[in-house]
Parts: C-alpha cells; sequence; structure tokens
C-alpha cells in the first residue's frame, strides 16, 4: 500500500503529514531484505502506512489568458505605461500574444492606448488615470524642486527601454547596477557611473546653463543623495566631465561641504551633508 501511495505523491495527488515514508522511498529502491521489518499484523489485517494521507486538487491546465492579465498588471503598476520594447524585455511571451491581451483588456476600459510621452514612437498602454496624470501639471515640478537619485536599473527609469539613450558624446549609457541618473524638478542633469566615481552633466537642449548657486544646491544635493543610500560610508568623486574633479568647477560646492582631497579625488563624508 505504502508504495502505492508513494506513486501518488510523486504525480501530486496525494500527500502525508509525517515525512517517513518519503524518507523510507525518496530513493525509489528498496532496502535489502535483511533490514526490511516484519509488518505487523493486528486481527489478520496490515496496518497503514504511517501518517495520515489525504487527496491533493489535480493539476488543471494554466490558464494563459489569466497569466497574461496578471503579468500586464504587474508591470502598469511598476512602469505605469507598456510598449512592444519593455514587453519583450520583461515578459516570457511573444507580442502577438500579449497583444490580444491588450485589446482585451482596452475593450473591456481597463486600458487605453496612444501617443503620450514624447521621444517614445511606439504605441503606449497605460490606464486611464494614468493618462490623465500625465496630462495634467506638475506643481511641484522646477527648478525649486530637490534632486532625485535614481538607478539606471529602476524601473521608473524609461531609458533604454521605452525611451532611447540620448546621443551624448564621450557617455556610454546602460541599464547597468552603479549607473544613476540625478533629476533636478522635471530635467534629467547629470548622469553618474561608478557608484559616483565618474560624474557627467548633460548638455541642455535649450542651452541653458545653471547659474553658480543653483549648480552649487545641485552638487550639494547629489553628494547628500549618495550617502543617504543604505551601506554607503563614503562618495569619492574621481571625474566631472571627463576631467579631473579638482579641476572642475564642481569643486567649489564640494570643497564648501568639506569634501577632503585622495590623490586626484575628492571624498565626501555622512557628517559633511547632514
Amino acid at each position: 500500500m505504502t508504495d502505492e501511495l508513494i506513486a501518488l505523491a510523486w504525480e501530486g495527488l496525494v500527500s502525508s503529514d509525517q515525512f517517513a515514508p518519503l524518507r523510507q522511498h525518496g530513493s525509489g529502491g528498496t532496502r535489502p531484505a535483511a533490514a526490511k521489518a516484519k509488518p505487523l499484523r493486528t486481527a489478520g489485517r496490515i496496518p497503514s502506512p504511517p501518517g495520515r494521507w489525504y487527496a491533493l486538487e489535480a493539476p488543471s491546465e494554466p490558464d494563459l489568458r489569466a497569466s497574461l492579465a496578471a503579468w500586464v498588471k504587474g508591470l502598469l503598476a511598476g512602469w505605469g505605461l507598456l510598449t512592444r520594447d519593455l514587453v519583450k524585455a520583461q515578459l516570457p511571451w511573444g507580442w502577438d500574444a500579449v497583444y490580444g491581451t491588450l485589446r482585451q483588456l482596452e475593450s473591456w476600459g481597463m486600458l487605453t492606448r496612444g501617443l503620450w510621452v514624447q521621444d517614445i514612437p511606439a504605441m503606449q498602454y497605460a490606464a486611464a488615470d494614468t493618462v490623465e496624470s500625465l496630462r495634467r501639471p506638475d506643481p511641484e515640478s522646477g527648478a525649486g524642486q530637490g534632486v532625485l537619485l535614481l538607478p539606471a536599473t529602476d524601473p521608473a527609469n524609461p531609458f533604454g527601454l521605452t525611451v532611447r539613450w540620448p546621443a551624448v558624446k564621450g557617455i556610454t549609457f546602460a541599464r547597468k547596477s552603479g549607473c544613476d541618473l540625478l533629476l533636478h524638478g522635471d530635467r534629467w542633469l547629470i548622469w553618474c557611473e561608478g557608484g559616483g566615481r565618474r560624474i557627467h552633466t548633460l548638455p541642455r537642449e535649450d542651452g541653458f546653463a545653471p547659474g553658480e548657486e543653483e549648480f552649487g544646491a545641485v552638487v550639494r544635493g547629489l553628494a547628500a543623495a549618495y550617502l543617504r543610500r543604505p551601506g554607503v560610508r563614503k562618495l569619492v568623486i574621481e571625474t566631472w566631465d571627463g576631467v579631473p574633479v579638482l579641476e572642475h568647477p564642481a569643486a567649489g560646492p564640494l570643497r564648501e561641504l568639506g569634501a577632503e582631497t585622495d590623490r586626484a579625488a575628492l571624498v565626501v563624508w555622512p557628517s559633511m551633508v547632514r
């Protein structure tokens, strides 16, 4: 009887509240005859296998449509909108299968599609409330807002998936650990590599250059953002815009913080930005 139950257990049809039967039969073989215990008989009956056994629900075929809908919901929660490139990078299914689910969700009024975000030439799918939030201006955006240090691998970073990286000479952008985007208000101002060791100021399309006071605030905000990260003991900056940081205008605000010189680098400690 035990052998039959173990076979059903391997098929996922039954289970037990004890491990002894599995330990005895886990190898798939049988114990030597000398090691086998003689079965105990009571009133002419063979005792039941140890433990309490119960039937399990037979596995059913996976519902592909339900799985796709759940994945789409999860991606929308993390990214806000979906494109073909994002689906290709994040889901194990082909675009044809996902597109059918997106069309079905759209017909139910759960999604809408269009071209809402600039620099994304592909069709975009999002919830209606997300589209409305994109259309509303952010009252807190602008030069007066603080800085935000965003890891390049963060789902909130659309570059490299839904948006193409900007073409900037001398910078190789990538969605990898150690790379960060520094946002100031509603603009991406600085690209960081190596955990802040190599920093690049991005050129503005309108040719605007921040004033000395504003640039100093951005530099101080960058240092504070790095040093607030868990496990970061210090910020070491080696180069800025391809030149040694000691030769860059950013050295001024960093020295005002109390940054220390370490050969050609500047080191900022947490106590300096508190």
